[in-house]
């Protein structure tokens, strides 16, 4: 199963089209447990989503699932605070083994002493608490810059119809040459892409939104079935990380993925020229 559970909305009223609010702890396992049920493998959290990591740790010391934890952590307090951050996670999930660990904020990889916070991570692996490593990221040129001296076993980076730098063939070829897994998020671009209407302040976005939906209806496809054919096209993917606000939002994705048409659109006239258009840290949505 390619599809991962993303969990940024179990802990906050996340995405810029929601709607709903963030769900209830009961509500969220209902989540949680339908992904399982559904066959995903892997659910993708992080300390800075609010409640979510502890919501899904509760739900995952009462499962006897076996499924992949995937988390981050940022490392601008220091190796010790990270340190400190890993254990209480590792201990947060019943001292079981953690599929990933992402750093969060590879930004400020610049005021840490490399060695040090290399052997540190070697050590989680050693003592058999952590399978693999990894960052999370907006650029391909932190993928470029930090593969030069960072064993990485996973990135995880933003790609959609609408934003595809971090598939192509130059990225390909270091994920290649580094045994890269790449897990992609904002598949919707925060469910901007399954919008029926483009939210507020999104101008910018008009255009290449509006492209998007004219070529939905020229292939006869819905919006969801158009993202989910470019996830599966899109081979260099690994795992693609989707969240959801309700369960019923999960069983339609699910659904839709099982069931989706034999026909592979031309994405490449769908990607946004200006990339600042499509990263949401740069969106002033109302």
């Amino acid at each position: 199963m390619r599809l991962a559970l993303g969990t940024a909305q179990l802990g906050s009223a996340y995405g810029v089209t929601n709607v709903t609010g963030q769900p209830s702890k009961s509500d969220s396992y209902g989540i949680l447990d339908l992904a399982v049920q559904s066959g995903m493998d892997t659910i993708d959290t992080a300390v800075g989503y609010g409640k979510a990591q502890d919501v899904v740790a509760d739900w995952f010391k009462g499962s006897d699932s076996q499924v992949r934890i995937i988390s981050k952590i940022c490392i601008k307090n220091g190796l010790e605070h990270f340190e400190k951050s890993f254990w209480k996670m590792y201990e947060l999930f019943g001292s079981r083994p953690i599929y990933g660990l992402l750093v969060h904020d590879p930004e400020n990889f610049n005021t840490l002493k490399h060695k040090e916070f290399v052997d540190m991570v070697h050590s989680f692996k050693e003592k058999g608490c952590l399978q693999k490593f990894g960052v999370s990221v907006y650029d391909p040129e932190t993928v470029e810059s930090l593969s030069g001296w960072l064993s990485l076993d996973i990135v995880q980076c933003p790609v959609n119809i609408l934003d595809q730098r971090f598939i192509q063939e130059d990225m390909k070829e270091i994920y290649a040459k580094h045994h890269i897994e790449v897990y992609a998020r904002s598949l919707f671009l925060q469910g901007v892409l399954l919008a029926e209407k483009l939210p507020l302040g999104l101008s910018n976005l008009e255009p290449s939104w509006n492209r998007f939906q004219s070529m939905c209806k020229n292939e006869n496809l819905t919006p969801l079935q158009m993202c989910l054919l470019f996830a599966k096209a899109s081979s260099s993917v690994s795992k693609w990380v989707i969240g959801v606000n309700l369960a019923t939002e999960l069983s339609g994705i699910m659904d839709c993925w099982k069931s989706l048409p034999n026909q592979i659109p031309n994405y490449d006239l769908l990607q946004c020229e200006n990339v600042v258009h499509v990263d949401p840290r740069n969106w002033a949505v109302q």
